[in-house]
């Protein structure tokens, strides 16, 4: 039996491998979940979640919705059909938001950023109360008052502040062009919007299964996830780096922190394949009273075919692979849930029968 919630958490800064996984978790699923900006790192660019089986997607109150690159995504999708339910509450990204994001990460000397391009600057917005949200796109007159105000003010920070040089895209901040393209986004998105708790409490109350992509502690507060009826995996690499055939070991207090801050329930390893044939894997456990850290190292194992191990499951695994992450698992105190031998969403094997999207309800 299959458990009916599960929230993916990253473990490690960035998130990574949690898109991989939460795929997989997905498979089945009545409705996958994006509560809120996570680390995209593992598919730049897009805004839905992935959905198989006719699963709804869903977009919380905390995505920074771009609504042309939304629009776009949906229309990419038109062919297989998308089910989609938009929270009404989302904050909208608009052009200048996305030239802020780029001249302020210029500013800090900083690379490009994990979430979508312009969310940072959408997100402030909404916190300082200014912002557009998905449902004022219905409402014209609020959006151009809106406009009217924040356009100044944004291109003032941004020539003044940032020194920005239009260099002929002050189209970007023209309120009439901006206030049309918003009406237009509007009218498309409108029959997607709902309230997301509503329809989450729906797809509970129907006794359907959900699955939430990574997000923050916030999604709690916010109903989307329901305390007491969650399972938690977090995602974690089987290491911190491989350089040259040089492992730099998993900070285990450090995980088990992120595991008691996240209420993680299964641990998920990724990466294992990259620790093969490299020798005894080290793992911090401590550090002493100056900072330095304190070291156990445990047996390494061979060169694997990884592609077999994918498709036949866990009993093709390297015994010292399968010890590595049970030791792991249990100094970090969560249970082991599943295992990352490659790339692909299909390299990801599920452990417990509860997560497994092959086992039934």
């Amino acid at each position: 039996m299959r458990h009916p919630e599960v929230l993916v958490v990253g473990c490690q800064p960035g998130g990574p491998g949690t898109a991989a996984v939460a795929e997989v978790l997905g498979a089945g699923a009545d409705a996958v979940v994006r509560a809120a900006d996570g680390p995209s790192g593992d598919r730049p660019g897009t805004q839905l979640p992935v959905t198989s089986g006719g699963a709804t997607a869903v977009l919380g109150d905390g995505c920074a919705v771009d609504p042309a690159s939304l629009l776009a995504e949906i229309e990419a999708r038109s062919r297989t059909g998308v089910a989609l339910v938009l929270s009404e509450h989302a904050p909208v990204v608009l052009p200048y938001h996305r030239i802020q994001d780029t001249e302020v990460r210029r500013w800090a000397g900083l690379g490009p950023s994990g979430s979508p391009h312009g969310a940072g600057p959408c997100h402030e917005d909404r916190i300082a109360g200014i912002g557009l949200r998905v449902a004022d796109l219905l409402d014209p007159g609020a959006v151009r008052a809106k406009l009217t105000r924040l356009v100044p003010m944004k291109l003032a920070l941004l020539e003044r502040v940032f020194g920005w040089v239009p260099n002929g895209r002050r189209a970007l901040f023209d309120v009439d062009v901006l206030a049309d393209s918003c009406r237009d986004h509007g009218h498309r998105l409108a029959p997607y919007l709902a309230d997301v708790p509503d329809f989450l409490a729906g797809v509970r109350a129907r006794g359907g299964r959900i699955v939430h992509e990574p997000g923050g502690t916030g999604m709690w507060a916010a109903g989307i996830v329901s305390p007491g009826r969650v399972a938690v995996v977090g995602v974690t690499p089987a290491c911190t780096s491989v350089t040259a055939g040089r492992v730099v070991g998993l900070d285990l207090p450090a995980l088990r922190r992120a595991v008691r801050l996240g209420n993680v329930d299964w641990l998920c390893l990724t990466d294992l394949d990259l620790l093969s044939g490299l020798g005894d894997i080290p793992v911090i456990t401590g550090h002493r009273p100056d900072g330095v850290p304190v070291q156990q190292r445990l047996p390494g194992w061979p060169a694997t075919d990884w592609a077999e191990v994918a498709r036949v499951g866990d009993r093709a695994l390297p015994t010292a692979a399968l010890v590595y992450a049970e030791f792991v698992a249990g100094v970090v105190g969560a249970r082991l849930g599943g295992l990352g031998v490659g790339r692909r969403p299909g390299d990801t094997i599920l452990l417990d029968p509860m997560l497994n999207a092959r086992s039934g309800r």
